[in-house]
C-alpha cells in the first residue's frame, strides 16, 4: 500500500489545469483510458489506493502530461529502495572489479588459451577441407573408373566374322527359356527385336549382311547356313553375343 502525502499543493494543480481546459473527469478518463478514481486519488495526493510507486508513477506522468503540468512526483521513493539500489549498484562495481582482476592475474593463460583454441580451430578446418578434397579425388577417381569398366565391357563384347557363305541362308534359333534377340542388316534397322520364350523357334532367310545379338545365350541354341554359331566365344561377361555375317 502507497502512503498518502498530506500536502495538497501538486494535486491541487491537476485539478485546477482541468477546470481551466474545462474537463471532467470523466473526460479524462476517456482520452488517457486511466479509470476516475485513479485521476481523482492524483488530484486529492492520495495515493493509497494505487498497489506500488511504480504504479502510481506511470499513472501520474500520464496525466500530468497530458495537462501539460511539470511538476516532481510527490510520493518519495521508500529508503529501503534506495538503499537496496546503492547496494546493487556497490555489488556491481565490486563484481566488475574482482572481474578486472581476474583478468590481470590470468592474462597470460587467457592468451594461451585463445592462442591454442584459433590453431585448433585452424587444423580442424584444414583438415576438413583436406577431407572434401580428398572425396572430391575419389568421386572424380570413381567416375573414371566407371568410364574406364563401360569401355572395356564395350570391348569384352566380341565379334566372330563368319566365312562368307553363298548357300543356304537360314538362321534357325531354337530357345528353351527366355532370351533377348537382335538382328540388323547393312542399313543398321533392326530385322529382329524381339524376346523369345521357351520352346519357341526363330527361323528366318537373311541373303544380306547382318549382325546377331542374342541376350542369355544359355537358353538358345543357333544355327547359320548349316552350321552352329559359337554364341560362348563371342559372349560378354553379361552372356550377351555379338556375331557379324558377311554375306556377298
Amino acid at each position: 500500500m502507497v502512503k498518502v502525502v498530506k500536502s495538497g499543493k501538486v494535486g491541487a494543480k491537476f485539478k485546477e489545469a482541468r477546470f481551466k481546459l474545462n474537463l471532467s473527469l470523466e473526460d479524462i478518463s476517456k482520452n488517457i483510458l486511466i479509470n476516475i478514481k485513479y485521476l481523482e486519488a492524483i488530484e486529492k495526493d492520495d495515493y493509497s489506493i494505487f498497489p506500488a510507486r511504480a504504479f502510481a508513477l506511470a499513472y501520474y506522468k500520464k496525466y500530468s502530461k497530458f495537462l501539460e503540468i511539470k511538476d516532481i512526483f510527490p510520493l518519495q521513493e521508500p529508503e529501503s529502495s534506495v538503499n537496496d539500489r546503492k547496494r546493487s549498484i556497490k555489488s556491481s562495481g565490486m563484481r566488475l572489479a574482482e572481474f578486472e582482476k581476474l583478468i590481470r592475474d590470468n592474462f597470460f593463460k587467457i592468451i594461451v588459451f585463445l592462442t591454442s583454441s584459433l590453431i585448433l580451430l585452424i587444423i580442424l578446418s584444414l583438415n576438413l577441407i583436406d577431407n572434401k578434397s580428398h572425396n572430391l579425388d575419389q568421386s572424380k577417381s570413381g567416375a573414371k573408373v566407371t568410364e574406364i569398366l563401360d569401355i572395356k565391357e564395350i570391348d569384352n563384347v566380341q565379334e566372330s566374322i563368319a566365312e562368307p557363305m553363298p548357300h543356304n541362308n537360314n538362321l534357325i534359333l531354337i530357345f528353351s527359356g527366355p532370351c533377348w534377340v537382335e538382328i540388323y542388316t547393312d542399313n543398321k534397322k533392326p530385322l529382329i527385336y524381339k524376346l523369345y520364350n521357351n520352346n519357341e523357334v526363330l527361323e528366318i532367310e537373311i541373303k544380306k549382311s547382318f549382325t546377331l545379338i542374342i541376350g542369355n545365350i544359355d537358353n538358345v541354341n543357333a544355327d547359320y547356313a548349316g552350321k552352329n554359331i559359337n554364341l560362348i566365344d563371342s559372349a560378354n561377361e553379361q552372356k550377351v553375343s555379338t556375331t557379324t555375317f558377311k554375306n556377298e
